[in-house]
């Protein structure tokens, strides 16, 4: 691969990357908040409106970003790397910088920063609402004391958040930010293969139907079966090819700084191999493979928060589901005897 093709590649990473960061699927925010809509809230019409809004707001902020950063380049006689690299650099250097060539730089600047606040904010709240809501729904006897649970769960995260805020506290904060995605496209990629190949991409749009009305269309079907699936694994491995050691400006991070690395972006892989093997010992069956097959179906609790629909509902046993051309075919057409 040309160094061309490899910077090209390596843009179209971060760009993947940055998508779990902004919209954050597979890491719980989205389907945390999701839990708390209506039983027949548009569930499709609003992962559509959230997917533009949220990734068209990263590029029009993309345009404001690059054309700061132009201009920098251009007034200093530089070229853009020698400006400013990715990461923290860009936002309290090189913006600010920016912002005092403009009039009245004071409000732009206090603007800036506000907005900087407002957006840390938002990203806290819903992932401190994530981590409460699976403490609560893990823990039902804790939901009376929900106030309680907040507070101490806030002052953890502050208290370990300090740290970030020492001397040093940047370059802890690089470590963190090299290696915390490592994790996310493997929840993206488990996910997908769970709702197109496992559970069915035919029964999960029942299930939509059931809810709204109609169910997922044949293009997003094909998405969830393939595409999505295909892109997360290029990312996954082409993030192990281009792999380069941390580095924060001139330093370069020591080797075990390097293992501390891995371990944080390993870390929340362990749950969901611990748990796949207590599913597997709980399941039933005489053989390994029942035992797969039987760990891969709901349980008997899976049923629709409506109580109206859940005293009806009955996990479907697709007779379409015998081989695995004709699962294909039903999880990408779907079935035409089919009414919610």
């Amino acid at each position: 691969m040309s160094l061309k093709s490899y910077q090209s590649a390596l843009v179209w990473l971060e760009a993947a990357l940055q998508v779990f960061y902004s919209l954050c699927p597979a890491w719980g925010p989205i389907i945390t908040l999701a839990s708390y809509n209506k039983f027949n809230n548009n569930c499709f019409r609003d992962s559509i409106m959230l997917t533009f809004i949220c990734e068209g707001t990263s590029i029009f902020g993309g345009f404001v970003v690059f054309a700061v950063v132009g201009f920098m380049a251009e007034k200093n006689g530089m070229t853009i790397p020698e400006v400013v690299t990715s990461g923290p650099g860009l936002v309290f250097m090189a913006y600010p910088e920016a912002l005092a060539q403009l009039p009245l730089p004071n409000v732009w600047s206090v603007i800036f920063f506000l907005m900087l606040l407002s957006v840390g904010l938002d990203t806290q709240f819903s992932h401190m609402e994530t981590i409460v809501t699976a403490l609560l729904d893990q823990f039902p006897t804790l939901r009376r004391k929900r106030t309680i649970v907040h507070a101490l769960v806030c002052a953890i995260w502050f208290l370990l958040g300090l740290v970030l805020c020492s001397q040093g506290g940047m370059y802890v904060f690089q470590l963190m930010d090299w290696y915390i995605g490592l994790s996310i496209p493997v929840f993206g990629f488990i996910e997908l293969l769970i709702i197109g190949w496992i559970y069915g991409t035919e029964r999960f749009s029942r299930d939509v139907t059931m809810m709204i009305g109609y169910g997922i269309p044949v293009v997003m079907r094909i998405a969830i079966i393939f595409v999505a699936p295909a892109a997360l694994l290029f990312v996954f491995v082409f993030a192990f090819g281009t792999y380069e050691a941390p580095s924060y400006g001139a330093y370069k991070y020591p080797t075990y700084a390097t293992a501390v690395g891995v371990l944080i972006g390993t870390v929340p892989l362990v749950p969901v191999v611990v748990m796949a093997y207590v599913a597997i010992r709980k399941s039933q069956g005489k053989t390994f493979t029942e035992r797969i097959t039987n760990a891969c179906k709901p349980s008997q609790h899976w049923k629709p928060a409506s109580t109206e629909h859940a005293q009806s509902y009955v996990y479907p046993e697709l007779p379409e589901y015998k081989t695995f051309w004709s699962r294909l075919k039903v999880n990408i057409l779907g079935t035409n005897d089919y009414r919610p």
